[in-house]
C-alpha cells in the first residue's frame, strides 16, 4: 500500500477515503483547536497527507512542517513546507528537537508492529513533546473490521500504547488517545499542565464555539467557481453545475456552502458585489469563448480592488515535461488515473491536458483574458501565495505541481 491515489481519491477504490475521496472536512478543525490548546510554537504533522490540518495551524500563526509518505499527497497537498518520508524509515531528516510538538492523528495504526518503538523514539527525538490520536482496541470496533482495509497493522489498548511510549521516551512529554475531539483528550498522559492554553479558551473550544471562530466568514462575499468537492469554509460559496444531488448531499454533511450554477451562464451577482473569486482546475472545461464571457462577469461583479485566482493545468510546463520523454512525465499518475494506466507520453499528456477538457492554458493566454475582461493589475502567482492574504488562507489549489496560477485585482 503506497497511499497515493488508490486511499485518497475516490475513483473506483474500496480502501481508505470511500466515496467522496479525502477533503478539508470540518473535522479538522477541532483537530486544529486541540492543538492549539497545547500553544505549539512549531509542529511537525506526522501522516499529515494533503495538509488540510497544517495549512490551518500555519494561518493560525503556528509554523509546521508536513511529513507524509505518499507523493500523491505531496502532488496535491495545500501546504509548501512538505517532507516526503516513510514514518517507518528512520531516523527522520530532521535535527534533534527540531519541533515544540509532534502531531500524528489516525497514523500510528498505520505503522507496522515490530516498527512501533523505533517510530516512538524518533519522535521523541525530533520533538520536545507530542499528541497522538490513534485507533484503539476499546471496544467499538473489532479486530477484523480494523485489519480488513489492510493497512492498519497495530491495534492495541490505551495501556499497550502508553506502555510503548513511557519505554521508549527521554524528556519527552506525550498525550495519547482515541479521542482526538475536545473535551474528551488527555485521559491519560504525562503532559505538564502549563502546556495548556487558558481553562476560558478550553471551555471555548470545547463547547464547539472554536469552531465558529475558525470558520468566521467575516465581511466578505467570497465565491469558488467549479469547486466540485474541493470545497472552502470561512463563508465561501461553493459554485457548481455537475452532480446536483451528489454535491448538495456533500455539502450539506459536511457544512459548506453551495450554490448551483453554471459558469457559462450570466452570474447572479450585482455589478461591483463581490471582494474575491477563485476558480481551480474549472476554467479548462470551458471553450475559449465562454471563458472569455466568464471572465468578463467576475470582472462585472467584483468590487473595486477585489481579486481573482483562477489556476489551470500550466500547458507550456506540462508539454516541456513531454519532450523530456515518459520519464518526466511519470508524476502525472497523481492527477488522472488514465495517465497512470496510459504508457505512452502522448497518451499521459492527453490524459491530463486534454480529456474533458476544452481549451488549453498558458501564461500569455490567461494574460490575454484578464486583460481583455478589464483587468490591469496580472500577476502570476503559485500555488501556496497570493496577492491577497484572506485568498492565500483560506484557498487551496488542487494540483499545485501542474496548475498555472494566474491573479488579477480589478
Amino acid at each position: 500500500m503506497t497511499f497515493d491515489r488508490e486511499y485518497f481519491e475516490s475513483d473506483n477504490q474500496n480502501i481508505g477515503y470511500v466515496g467522496y475521496g479525502y477533503r478539508d472536512f470540518g473535522v479538522h478543525f477541532s483537530t486544529v483547536n486541540t492543538i492549539l490548546q497545547r500553544k505549539p510554537s512549531s509542529v511537525l504533522d506526522l501522516g499529515g497527507a494533503r495538509g488540510y490540518v497544517a495549512k490551518k495551524l500555519i494561518c493560525a500563526g503556528v509554523p509546521t512542517t508536513v511529513m507524509d509518505k505518499s507523493l500523491h499527497c505531496y502532488h496535491t497537498r495545500v501546504v509548501e513546507d512538505f517532507v516526503v518520508h516513510d514514518i517507518e524509515d528512520t531516523p527522520y531528516p530532521f535535527a534533534d528537537k527540531q519541533f515544540d510538538l509532534v502531531v500524528s492523528v489516525s497514523v500510528l495504526e498505520h505503522v507496522h508492529k515490530d516498527k512501533i518503538e523505533d517510530v516512538i523514539r524518533e519522535i521523541s527525538r525530533v520533538g520536545k513533546r507530542s499528541l497522538h490520536g490513534v485507533s484503539m482496541n476499546d471496544g467499538w470496533i473489532t479486530r477484523g473490521v480494523f485489519e480488513s482495509e489492510g493497512t492498519h497493522f497495530t491495534f492495541e489498548t490505551q495501556d499497550w500504547w502508553e506502555e510503548k511510549f513511557k519505554n521508549n521516551t527521554i524528556d519527552h512529554p506525550w498525550e495519547i488517545s482515541s479521542d482526538f475531539s475536545p473535551p474528551g483528550w488527555a485521559i491519560k498522559a504525562n503532559i505538564p499542565t502549563d502546556h495548556y492554553a487558558s481553562a476560558a479558551m478550553a471551555k471555548t473550544v470545547a463547547s464547539g464555539e472554536g469552531f465558529d471562530l475558525l470558520v468566521d466568514p467575516g465581511d466578505k462575499l467570497k465565491i469558488n467557481f467549479g469547486s466540485f468537492c474541493d470545497m472552502f469554509y470561512h463563508g465561501w460559496i461553493n459554485v457548481d453545475n455537475q452532480n446536483l444531488s451528489e454535491l448538495v448531499s456533500f455539502a450539506g454533511y459536511y457544512g459548506y456552502l453551495f450554490l448551483h450554477a453554471d459558469m457559462t451562464e450570466p452570474i447572479a451577482f450585482g455589478d461591483n458585489t463581490v471582494d474575491l473569486i477563485f476558480s481551480s482546475h474549472a476554467l479548462e472545461h470551458i471553450t475559449y469563448s465562454d471563458g472569455k464571457e466568464f471572465m468578463k462577469e467576475v470582472y462585472r461583479i467584483l468590487k473595486p480592488g477585489g481579486v481573482v485566482r483562477i489556476a489551470v493545468p500550466d500547458s507550456e510546463m506540462i508539454l516541456e515535461k513531454y519532450a523530456q520523454g515518459v520519464s518526466a512525465l511519470d508524476f502525472l499518475k497523481h492527477f488522472s488515473p488514465g495517465a497512470e494506466n496510459n504508457p505512452c507520453t502522448a497518451g499521459k499528456v492527453c490524459e491530463v491536458l486534454v480529456s474533458g477538457h476544452k481549451s488549453l492554458y498558458d501564461e500569455c493566454t490567461m494574460r490575454n483574458l484578464m486583460s481583455k475582461a478589464g483587468f490591469v493589475e496580472i500577476e502570476r502567482s503559485d500555488a501556496f501565495h497570493s496577492m491577497d492574504m484572506t485568498m492565500e488562507k483560506e484557498t487551496s489549489v488542487s494540483y499545485p505541481t501542474i496548475s498555472l496560477v494566474m491573479e488579477a485585482r480589478k
